[in-house]
């Protein structure tokens, strides 16, 4: 085996010992310990799977907590937003050392006590305030995806004098215009009704 895999392979036993060290309190909440494969551990009870990651490639590792029946996940961050404990704010790092391994799961483990026990007890409707918040958050990308294609769209066609093709950017958007792209498109559809009479 070369240097690096030994390397490796003593992180992940590290990161794996110190899952267990410091996520035992949840054997008191009557959760099963559950190794998968090196650098992915999961704690089971009846209605929740804790699982523990330790990423193959960027080694950050990550906590994911999800309720079984309902089938609803969210990251230990996702937590920490629904909750406003801005200052659990997490800044990921590698762990690339055994200290900064102890350290990360440490601090991880602490956060899921302090702020995570509704999650921990399975509780439907910390989950789904979660739920809610990725939802409304997706929703805000696809919007900002849509104007920002739309701008693109209609700048390219303004350029090209295409008054026709900016109307048809900025038509569907129309409520997110901005003062200056309101008037482009007023301007535009003045042209048209000029050069296009009915």
């Amino acid at each position: 085996m070369k240097q690096y895999d030994l390397d490796r392979l003593r992180l992940f036993k590290c990161f794996d010992e110190t899952v267990k060290t410091y996520f035992d309190f949840l054997k008191q909440k009557q959760y099963m310990f559950c190794k998968i494969r090196e650098g992915h551990i999961v704690y089971s009870s009846l209605m929740v799977n804790i699982e523990i990651y330790y990423e193959r490639i960027s080694f950050e590792i990550y906590l994911e907590i999800t309720l079984k029946k309902q089938n609803i996940s969210c990251s230990i961050d996702e937590i920490i937003k629904s909750q406003h404990f801005l200052q659990w704010k997490r800044v990921y790092t590698s762990a690339t050392t055994e200290k900064t391994i102890c350290k990360s799961v440490s601090e991880i483990a602490e956060i899921l006590q302090s702020i995570g026990s509704k999650y921990i007890d399975g509780d439907i409707e910390a989950f789904r305030i979660v739920q809610t918040k990725k939802n409304a958050e997706h929703n805000v990308l696809l919007l900002k995806k849509r104007l920002s294609d739309a701008e693109k769209r209609a700048t390219l066609s303004w350029r090209n004098k295409d008054y026709a093709e900016v109307i048809k950017a900025y038509n569907p958007i129309y409520e997110y215009l901005t003062p200056t792209q309101r008037r482009k498109l007023e301007y535009c559809i003045r042209e048209q009704s000029t050069n296009n009479p009915s």
